[in-house]
This record gives structure tokens, sequence and C-alpha cells, in this order.
């Protein structure tokens, strides 16, 4: 069951991967999101049709990765479209484009969540700022490079601090020392885990240089200006300068921030030596008593809550550098149109169990000339909320610096942690927050990092087999649960689950265990569960939400989905994540939310997009040859129609492989999703559609053409056939070019021939003889 011809199974198994351009900017071959590995906060992407081909430009290449190392370039609008759409949404992308090009794609791709600021790069600056102004997300117009690199330079630092906000954490002082809410855990995880990576009492091995080294060699293999920096780094780094390279503005600053904000486990086990070098020359250069001013951007929602709650815990998860010129502070501030500018004005005094800090310019070596970063705290500095006040121009909060004793909590926790050494408490706190990739990958690095006989690894062994037991599936997010399948797995279907994992790891849950699961626990959602016939005989009450994608060499029983071969039910979980996916976009079309729609049917397209690049096997190629003719569709709101059906049926017998008949709406969008869904399509709809019903068909990418009529009288009879004449031809004809440049005589001959007859058909019809 499952492996319908013409269905993802059968061109996943069984299609001929040609040979792919070397342009990366071309729609031939899309640089795949998946590929770009970005360990910086925000992505580069340059449009522009002379962008690899001018020397020009290749040098402002080279000057942009110095402000911003992953940049990714098109020369082609609709390829740079859909690289774009297929980024997941939580990329930040930073857009240049060239002013011509601008405004055909702006249109089409400024509601995208994750292209977060737009530069237009061009020659008429006066003509773009005419059409620029309908658009928020543009920042600039330039036509001087030097006036571009300096606008993205200060466009990527307010950005930067923008995302610092979203890394503020905001909590009220815990009274309870035992059982803690999700928000606590995670501040408590977050702590303890800095204390075991600054301190010496814990790990063994602090020396992560060359792990990091490592890193940045591979992030900068193509870009000159990061490799340069990376030899400096081996050659000049000392834990005495570590500050030094805090301060410059280095890829492996911006590493270390992103790493920082979002928790990273990985890159901040990699940035360990560095972590403590830095904390060990702000202790040794930590001043008494400081009062220093920063200006912080905050949305309205945390504003309002820290003026209604004072007293509360704000806590910095990344460094924070501060001034103690406050007038100089102020005139530096720039405008944001999403977040309120607020001043932080800090007293920090000196107590030995909150996070150090240093006055800069004390460290001759380490002196920077922004009055911006004159003071550094450590990261994860703590501080007390005091009033929200409206000055003048300025929204000022008051904040207090405080040690770990202001919240019961992390004092009795870290004092736990240092009279037991059970490093497992990190992980057991990332669990309660219900962060369980967090738990496994931390307790994954620990047993590579402590050694074989340490007496934790027991412990951490029962951890990770309770990550991948206890998954708590009850946060409706898993849909789709692997049973017991993982030595089953052959090359093929281990890439296609990489690729499934990595767009909707959210989605998918994967156990390799004997014991019995306890349905109490799920998701009330509709689950699949894909697993062994062993383990399935083992199943005795299974929930009516949840259904069975049983792997099964004997397909004769017929009782549950069953599926011979690994390939088949593999290939199946991936066919059920892609029509999920479009019944969401259906479903959002139906109420309206196109936006929503459009992002949803766009994951389906990334996922198959990325599947169909699997290089086949050889015995996976000897059934490729078959040609799957298009499907003829019809949606119409009145069955006296049928005459058109019947005419267009007649006429064009030999170019479509069904002909189908709708007249309700949900019947033909269910075929859409869950039938020969990558055979092409050519649509008819004849009644009164609504637009967003249209649109929303238009989305899928094996319909080819869509012919929209609200009645045929005998004109617009007439206008329909020729228009399917004209579009079959070009159809056919494009089928025949690509089969030729793949080598495939006789297939291209067949295409050319049908595209022929047609050509023929269309000259009798509606020419008349000269």
């Amino acid at each position: 069951m499952g492996n319908t011809p013409g269905g993802l199974i059968h061109r996943l198994k069984y299609r001929i991967t040609g040979k792919r351009s070397s342009k990366s900017s071309c729609s031939s071959e899309l640089p795949s999101p998946m590929d770009t590995i970005n360990l910086e906060t925000f992505l580069l992407v340059w449009l522009d049709p002379n962008v690899d081909s001018s020397k020009e430009n290749l040098h402002t290449q080279k000057r942009l990765r110095e402000i911003l190392t992953c940049l990714i370039t098109f020369d082609n609008v609709n390829a740079c479209e859909k690289w774009l759409k297929k980024c997941y949404s939580d990329e930040k992308i930073i857009l240049i484009v060239s002013g011509s090009y601008g405004q055909e794609i702006v249109p089409r791709i400024h509601y995208l969540s994750n292209i977060v600021s737009i530069h237009i790069y061009c020659l008429d600056v006066h003509r773009n700022q005419l059409w620029t102004k309908d658009y928020p997300k543009i920042r600039s117009v330039q036509s001087s490079t030097d006036e571009l690199l300096h606008d993205l330079s200060l466009n990527q630092t307010n950005l930067e601090s923008v995302e610092d906000s979203k890394a503020l954490n905001i909590l009220k002082r815990q009274q309870q020392i035992y059982s803690f809410d999700p928000k606590t855990a995670s501040f408590l995880s977050y702590q303890l885990f800095l204390e075991i990576l600054i301190s010496p009492l814990y790990l063994q091995y602090p020396a992560t240089y060359n792990e990091l080294i490592q890193i940045l060699r591979q992030y900068n293999s193509d870009n000159e200006y990061g490799s340069e920096l990376i030899k400096e780094f081996e050659r000049t780094y000392k834990s005495t300068n570590a500050i030094q390279w805090l301060i410059r503005d280095t890829p492996l600053v911006r590493f270390l921030n992103k790493a920082l904000r979002e928790q990273d486990i990985q890159m901040m086990f990699a940035l360990r030596f560095l972590l403590i070098d830095v904390h060990k020359q702000i202790i040794e250069h930590q001043v008494s008593s400081l009062n220093v001013y920063k200006i912080q951007p905050m949305c309205r929602i945390d504003m309002e809550n820290l003026k209604a709650n004072p007293g509360q815990l704000l806590v910095m998860n990344g460094f924070l550098f501060a001034s103690t010129n406050k007038s100089e502070v102020i005139s530096m501030s720039t405008t944001n149109d999403q977040f309120e500018n607020v001043l932080l004005d800090i007293q920090a005094d000196y107590q030995s169990d909150a996070a150090p800090f240093t006055f800069l310019p004390n460290m001759e070596s380490n002196h920077n000339k922004s009055m911006n970063r004159e003071v550094l705290f450590m990261c994860g500095s703590i501080f007390e909320v005091g009033p929200l006040l409206n000055e003048e121009l300025f929204w000022t909060l008051h904040l207090k610096l405080v040690g770990e004793s202001k919240s019961l909590a992390l004092s009795h926790m870290k004092q736990t942690l240092r009279e037991t050494q059970d490093l497992c408490l990190v992980g057991d706190l990332f669990y309660q927050c219900e962060q369980i990739q967090q738990a496994a990958m931390y307790s994954k690095r620990l047993l590579s990092d402590l050694p074989k006989r340490h007496q934790l690894i027991p412990k951490i062994n029962e951890q990770l087999t309770k990550y991948s037991q206890n998954n708590p599936i009850s946060n409706q997010n898993v849909l789709y649960i692997l049973v017991n399948l993982s030595d089953h797995l052959n090359e093929f279907t281990s890439s296609v689950l990489r690729i499934l994992r990595l767009m909707t790891s959210k989605l998918i849950l994967t156990i390799d265990d004997e014991s019995p699961i306890d349905f109490s626990q799920w998701s009330k959602s509709n689950i699949s569960i894909f697993t062994t016939t062993h383990y399935a005989s083992s199943l005795e009450c299974i929930p009516r939400n949840c259904q069975l994608f049983i792997f099964d060499k004997d397909n004769s029983k017929t009782d549950q989905q069953r599926y011979a071969t690994i390939d088949d039910l593999i290939c199946q979980l991936a066919e059920e994540i892609i029509q999920k996916f479009r019944s969401d976009a259906v479903k959002s079309t139906n109420i309206g939310d196109t936006t929503k729609a459009a992002e949803q049917n766009a994951n389906a397209e990334q996922i198959y997009s990325e599947l169909r690049k699997l290089q086949p096997t050889p015995d996976q190629t000897k059934t490729s040859d078959t040609f799957i003719a298009p499907s003829l569709i019809w949606l119409i709101n009145d069955t006296t129609n049928d005459e058109i059906t019947d005419l267009i049926e007649k006429q064009f017998p030999d170019y479509f492989q069904t002909h189908l008949t709708f007249y309700q709406e949900d019947d033909f969008h269910y075929y859409l999703l869950t039938n020969d869904i990558h055979a092409d399509k050519f649509l008819i709809l004849y009644g009164n559609y609504s637009k967003s019903m249209i649109e929303s068909s238009r989305q899928f990418s094996n319909v080819k053409y869509v012919y929209q009529y609200e009645e045929l009288n005998k004109t617009d009879k007439d206008k329909l056939q020729y228009r399917l004449t004209y579009d079959l031809i070009d159809y056919y004809g494009k089928l025949g070019e690509q089969y030729r440049a793949n080598k495939q005589q006789k297939k291209a001959k067949l295409m050319f021939s049908k595209a022929k007859n047609l050509c023929h058909f269309l000259s009798k019809q509606y020419f008349s003889d000269e």
C-alpha cells in the first residue's frame, strides 16, 4: 500500500537526477536553505543582475563579508524569490537589491517574516525613493558603496540590539526552591550551565580552542576576510587578551552573541575557553562601583510588565556593554519603529555573588574608543528592577546589579551544585522547562567530556534514556512517531529522515525501545505511528486518534496500512507530512489567512524540493523512463454544463492521462491534496468562485495552468479551447527540450511530436489557409 504510481514514493525511488548547473544564482540550482549553515544571527542576501560578474561588485562582496560572513548572491529574481520563500521562518535575512529588481521582487516578498530589512543599491536614488516609501522594511536607498556599507553596519548593530532585547529574561523572585515553573527552570538551567562552563571545579578539560578553530575554518572556507582573521586569531590570541577580541566587531563575537542569546549548547561548549578567559580578565580588573548607562530597545509589553511589578529580576543572557557618559549614550541612540528606546540607568556595586564587571579604559590593551563600550558586565548578569519613568525624550529604567542570593531558587541550586558536583542538575532543569533537545545535547556532551569511568556516567545515561522515552508529546507538537525503525534504515531512508527532521524537527519523535508507550501522555491531535509488525502486535488499546503504518514484509495482510519495504514506509511518512502542510494551507485560505496559507504551502514545497535532490542508487532508476501525462481537472457548479467537459475530452484524448470533473469545492481540494500529487495538472474553474479559493488552487507546485470562467458562452468556449491548445504546445515543447538536454532522445521526440500535432490542430481550427 501507499506506493501509488506517480506519487511521492514512486518519484523518489525511481527518478533520474540530471547534472546540476554550477551557477548557484541560477534557477537551475538554488543554494539550499538547508545547506546554508549560519552561525550568526543575520544572513545577507544580495540580488543584482551583475552581482557576480563585475569587478566592482566582487570587491563589494568582500567588504560586505566584513559586516556579515554569510552572504548569498543571486542574479535571477525568480531564483531569489523561491529561495527566500523556502527559508525557515526563524531565519533573519537582510536583503540588498538593485532598483529594477527591487521594484519587481519587493512587493512579492515584503510580507515574509524572515526578512528583517531591505536596502536598495541603485544608480537612480531619487526615482527609487518614490516607490520604496510604501515598504517599511526598506531602510535605505543608496548609490554609493560606502554609504550602503555604512547603513548596513548601523542597521545590523541596531538589529543586534533588538535581538538582545528579545533575550532579556524578566522573572518574579522565586520563593519556592524545589518546584519551578518553566520560565524559572529555564533561568536556573542557564545560570548553572554558565557556572559549569566557567568554573574549573566541574570539567577537567577546558581546552576547546582547537574545536572552535575548526568550526571557524569550516564556516569561513570561502571567505578571504574571515580566513585572515582566523590566522590572526591563531597567531595572537592569549588568555590575557581575550577581552580585546570580545570588543572587536568580528564573526567570532557575532557567533558568541548568538550562542549566548539562544543558549546554543554546542557552541557554548566550543566557546568555553573564551568564556573562561574573559571571566578571569574581568575579575582581575574588577572595579568597586559604577553608575552606567545603555540604550536598550524594549517591546511595550515588557515595559508595562516592568512598570507594574518593580522588584522583579532582569537577566542579561549575553555580555553587557555600557557607558559612564549619559549624554553621549543618548546622543548616539537611533529610532526603531517596533520597539521603544529605554535608557537603562544601572547602579553596579561589587558583590561577591554577583556577576563581575570592569572599566575597560583601565585595561590599556583593551581600551576601545567607543563610549558605548566603556564598561563590560559578564554574561548572565542579574539586575533588580527599579522604577520605569518617562523622563523627557526617553523612558528610563533604573536597575541595580544584584547577586544570586536575591533569588532563593538560584542560591539553593548553586549551593547544591557546588556541594554535590552533580552536573546532571542542568539536564534535569532543561527537562523541567520542556527543552528536551537541549537536555539531550547537554548530556551527550558531558559523556564526551567526562572521563569514561566518571561516577556520573551511569546517571547521565539514565537521563538520556528518560529524555528519549518521555519526550512530552502533550506539548501538541509531535504528530509523527517512529518506533524501533533505526536498525532497518538504509542510506536512502536515512537521508529522507535527515531532511524531514531538519525541516520539521518538532513534528517527529523517534523511539527505540521495546517498552510500552503510555498513550495518556499524548496529544489529542491525530498522531501517525510508524513501526515494525513486531512492535505493533504488542500494542493493545490504541486511541482513535492514532493511525498505524507498519513495516511488514508479509504484505498479504490488509488490516492496517502495511509496507513491504522500509523505503515505502519512510516515503509514506514524507507524503503524510507534505499533505498535512497542504491541507493546513487550504484551511487557512478558507478562513481568509492567505499569509499563513502561503507559509504552509512554502513548507510543503521546501520539503518536496529537498527530497527531490536525493541521488538515487543505480537499481532505483530502472523504471524511471515512465512518462506521467498531466491531468485535466474541472470544478463546475452546475451539472448541466457537462457538455463542455465532454467536448474538451474528445478534442484532447491523447494529451491528458485523466479527465476529472468535480461539483463541490471540498471534493476538488481533497483530490488535489491526496491523489497523484506530483502529476502535473491543468485546472478549469467554471463558476463564481472566490478569489481566495482560486489563489489556493494555484499554490500547488504541480498545478501548471488555471483557467477561470464565470460562464461559458460560445465565444468563451472558443477562447478556452484556444488557450488550452496554446498552453499544451508550450507544455510539451518545454518537456521535449528538457528530455533533449538530458539526452533522452526517444522521449524528447515523443514530446516534440505531441507539440507539433497540437500546432497543426491550432492552425487548422483557428486560422484559415492563406
